[in-house]
């Protein structure tokens, strides 16, 4: 969001917190309304610290109750304490258990009405306004169970706030009765009365004193100054630690800063005063959603294509490697083209060894088929059983075969051999025929000789 701009409401004065001494006196109609126009040119939306006299705060504990009934207790306590002004406030806090809350109010709201009205009628765009003493309150460091936070007010007069255990038990402010003081004597003798009168109120039975820290908030050397003049003073049971501001900062500026960085709800305002405020916070809340979104969609879509290129880049490896797979499978498991391949030289090798050892052969396929065809001629020929008969010189071998012969007129024994012979071109050696219906041996002298 636009870095905006904090305005100081110091009772009837107004003015930015980057140039404090440049003031205006709200009643100054003409002065108020070129202030307002500057304001709404320069287009930055405002806040408004405020800090008043007459401002009031008070703080109770809250009894037991329920979320919603607290609401509306407080709420009540508001209308009952200040029916008059629509600027107050009330917030809860909790400490060891127990429910506090602390309100506030500007019982005369004519003095930043004309402020906010002024700004509304120009076109400027407020955020809130916020009480000055409400936030200082926030900066007390927990310390003793009593301490008094001091710091300067408007017009130089002191603001304090007592804590006890912890809990705010009243904030007020201490006017000056010789002028404002602006110098460390003068500060510390007003804070030392103001401490002297806290210790009296908090003296036990017996007349003992409680210890009290008194805490002293205000630009670095004006603090260390105070503290080193409360110390002198030797106040007992009183003992002064000091709140340095940042160096260049003034209370309203440092304030301003943290407002800009975590800004709590607005005090005060009516919501026709900060209309404004409130539809340009919602429209750069929109914007930061949308700046938000835009920036996880891009965010998704980046990852996206990581993991796209990722998963592209492992297929590619996954492909590589599955082909290396497949060669080396390949390798070891060939088909049977690449098989017949490489097994082709040695059985090229093998049937020269079978052409020069096994040439004298006689080949047993081809010569039973032969002498099958011839046997088909003769159906009266039985066959009980056929041997192949090999000479040691394996020059020529002889098939022999038994069997007998059926009744027929036609064929003899003798014919039959004639037959045979006619038909393998070999000779056949008819054995122990004993005529007719009688078993017969045949011998065929190998190799045959060619077919007719």
């Amino acid at each position: 969001m636009m870095l905006a701009r904090t305005l100081l409401l110091s009772n009837r004065q107004l003015a930015t917190c980057d140039r404090p001494w440049r003031r205006i006196d709200i009643a100054n109609a003409p002065a108020l309304d070129e202030l307002t126009q500057r304001l709404a040119r320069a287009g930055k939306p405002l806040r408004i610290l405020i800090d008043m006299d007459d401002e009031v705060l008070m703080a109770e504990a809250l009894p037991p109750l329920g979320p919603r009934d607290r609401r509306a207790l407080m709420a009540r306590r508001l209308a009952q304490a200040w029916p008059d002004t629509p600027h107050r406030h009330a917030s809860m806090t909790r400490d060891n258990g127990t429910a506090h809350a602390l309100y506030s109010a500007l019982p005369d709201p004519l003095v930043l009405d004309r402020v906010l009205d002024a700004l509304a009628a120009a076109g400027a765009t407020v955020l809130g306004a916020w009480s000055l003493s409400r936030l200082v309150l926030d900066l007390s460091p927990a310390g003793q169970a009593y301490r008094l936070l001091v710091w300067p007010g408007a017009e130089g007069h002191l603001r304090h706030g007592l804590f006890t255990g912890g809990r705010l038990q009243r904030c007020r402010l201490t006017p000056s009765a010789g002028g404002s003081p602006n110098t460390a004597p003068e500060l510390a003798r007003y804070i030392g009365q103001e401490a002297l009168l806290t210790t009296g109120q908090l003296t036990g039975p017996g007349g003992a004193t409680a210890p009290l820290e008194v805490q002293v908030l205000a630009p670095q050397h004006v603090a260390q100054g105070v503290v080193a003049k409360l110390q002198a003073q030797a106040i007992d049971g009183v003992n002064a630690i000091a709140l340095p501001l940042p160096s260049g900062h003034t209370l309203a500026s440092y304030l301003a800063m943290r407002l800009h960085h975590d800004a709590p709800p607005s005090h005060y305002g009516t919501p026709r005063q900060l209309r404004h405020g409130r539809l340009r916070h919602l429209a750069w809340l929109a914007c930061v959603l949308g700046v938000g979104l835009l920036l996880a969609a891009l965010a998704y879509a980046s990852h996206a294509q990581y993991a796209a290129e990722r998963l592209d880049i492992d297929t590619a490896y996954q492909l590589e490697d599955n082909k290396q797979t497949q060669r080396w499978l390949a390798r070891q498991h060939p088909t049977a083209a690449t098989r017949a391949a490489l097994a082709e030289p040695g059985l090229a090798a093998i049937r020269q060894l079978d052409k020069r050892h096994l040439a004298a052969w006689p080949d047993p396929l081809s010569d039973m088929q032969r002498v099958g065809l011839a046997l088909l001629a003769h159906p009266q020929l039985m066959l009980s059983r056929y041997r192949w008969d090999y000479r040691p010189d394996r020059a020529a071998t002889a098939i022999e075969l038994a069997g007998w012969m059926t009744d027929n007129d036609a064929t003899t024994p003798g014919r039959l051999a004639t037959s045979l012979e006619a038909a393998l071109g070999t000779t056949v050696h008819l054995e122990s025929p004993t005529g007719r219906h009688a078993s017969i041996r045949l011998r065929l002298d190998l190799p045959l000789g060619a077919r007719p």
